[in-house]
């Protein structure tokens, strides 16, 4: 895609700022959402996008968005919402196409495109029957995604989208394209792995691999019959099942903590029990199900309150204010994530206090109070160096960025990002590309003489990881 179509379309530009208010979506959501408007505006027949976004409420600003840019090419988009009871996506589609509402509807438009969401309602009841059929009726079916003339947008979350390139490969095979769309910041990961107090910290993804393969031999020297053994197997399930998320696998994770819960429940042991629903109400979470996700995690608040636990109140009160905030709901959010941070502060929670102060900040920066944030960020960040946390200090560097992009800042924007990509490259992060895509998005507002400045400015080390990254990229452009 052209510079001038990602970055000089003002038009466009600033009608995704007034439409995506949510300011902590990634740079790279406008260059998907540029990208789908081309294919809307240009597709005939066969065009199958599968979009990747966990939030519904991010599905519907973006849907929002969509609809508006490409109403004045006389393209429609008509929605679709799949109900629990469905299974076979192609005949719902199919008797839509065949209705006389559809046909009058696609007399009045020169071309019409399906926006297909609800696809988590068919895994809803669990049932394995339903969802094979789901799955093997997309792979039988999937020349009709070929031939319709009608382009289509199927949304679904994280795990769907995994579970898709396994159970329905030629169906997958069959796409044009896969749009992901992430919120700024992968709040919940936070949340999980920094503020409970699961051994779950990594460097990278064969670190998370080796620590889970510890964690599966460790269960298999235990005897869950035996009373002794029963309270570090329920601990070990919670853990290993974090490790499983942090790569995905919400599937096995979810398993893994209501084993951990059943145990619990056995032992009438409270704090194990409140520990396993907020691990539950995170899987929720991350799949999209906010409204289980919340009852999960109010069921574990009012468990460590009854147990007068002040820390686990705090991390049931973020939880909760993550959930919030990513239904948009920001003065609710901000309540609960205030009540969070005034714990931490009375109890000396350091790690609690930063993390808390960098959400509120997200908040300030989604209400476009960028000045705000940028003041919260900075608090936060002091505290993350203090206590010598570097994935924490990339994280607020990361969000500081954005912050200043937003600001106009430009310079600040490039030197955080380039910072934040550096040190996530040296900590292993997946935040990396995510981090180096919005120093570019920074550079192309700067002059080749103020960038040249900064980097004379910068220190050896980030000089030389950006020459690497630069001659990776020339490698692979060569290629």
């Amino acid at each position: 895609m052209s510079k001038s179509l990602v970055f000089e379309n003002r038009k466009s530009s600033r009608l995704l700022h007034k439409e995506l208010s949510n300011r902590e979506l990634y740079i790279s959501v406008k260059k998907e959402i540029d990208e789908l408007v081309t294919l809307l505006e240009m597709a005939r027949v066969s065009t199958l996008v599968i979009c990747v976004c966990n939030p519904p409420a991010l599905r519907t600003r973006i849907m929002d968005t969509l609809k508006k840019r490409v109403s004045d090419s006389n393209v429609k988009i008509y929605d679709v919402t799949v109900a629990e009871k469905d299974e076979h996506l192609v005949k719902i589609l199919a008797e839509i196409e065949r209705s006389r509402k559809f046909r009058q509807y696609e007399e009045k438009q020169q071309n019409v495109a399906f926006s297909i969401r609800g696809i988590e309602n068919i895994f809803k009841a669990e049932d394995t029957l339903k969802i094979s059929r789901f799955y093997q009726n997309l792979n039988l079916y999937r020349d009709y995604f070929v031939h319709t003339k009608h382009p289509v947008l199927l949304w679904v979350n994280d795990s769907i989208a995994s579970d898709m390139t396994i159970r329905a490969p030629d169906f997958w095979r069959a796409r044009t394209k896969v749009a992901v769309f992430r919120l700024r910041e992968e709040m919940m990961v936070e949340s999980v792995t920094r503020i409970s107090e699961l051994p779950v910290f990594h460097r990278d993804l064969a670190d998370i691999k080796r620590r889970a393969s510890i964690h599966e031999r460790l269960l298999q020297s235990l005897d869950p019959s035996r009373a002794q053994d029963k309270i570090p197997y329920m601990m070990f399930l919670q853990s290993l099942g974090t490790l499983k998320q942090v790569q995905g696998l919400y599937i096995e994770a979810k398993e893994l903590y209501q084993q951990g819960l059943n145990i619990a429940k056995e032992l009438g042991n409270k704090d194990g029990v409140a520990t396993a629903l907020n691990l539950l109400g995170s899987i929720e979470y991350r799949t999209g199900n906010y409204d289980k996700a919340k009852e999960l995690c109010q069921q574990s608040l009012n468990i460590v309150k009854e147990l007068g636990d002040k820390q686990g109140v705090a991390i049931g009160l973020h939880t909760l204010g993550v959930i919030e905030a990513s239904r948009g709901n920001y003065d609710k959010a901000e309540e609960l994530l205030q009540q969070s941070l005034n714990i931490a502060k009375e109890l000396g929670l350091k790690e609690g206090i930063a993390v808390g102060l960098h959400m509120l900040g997200l908040i300030e920066g989604s209400r476009g109070n960028y000045d705000k944030a940028e003041e919260l960020y900075r608090q936060s960040l002091k505290i993350k160096r203090e206590l010598g946390d570097k994935e924490g200090i990339a994280v607020s560097m990361g969000a500081r960025g954005v912050s200043f992009v937003y600001a106009g800042r430009f310079e600040d924007a490039f030197k955080h990002s380039l910072e934040a990509a550096y040190l996530c490259h040296e900590l292993g992060m997946q935040r990396e590309n995510r981090a180096l895509s919005d120093m570019v998005a920074s550079a192309e507002k700067l002059s080749d003489k103020q960038v040249s400045k900064i980097m004379e400015e910068a220190p050896e080390e980030i000089k030389n990881y950006l020459t690497r990254v630069m001659k990776n990229k020339k490698s692979k452009n060569d290629k």
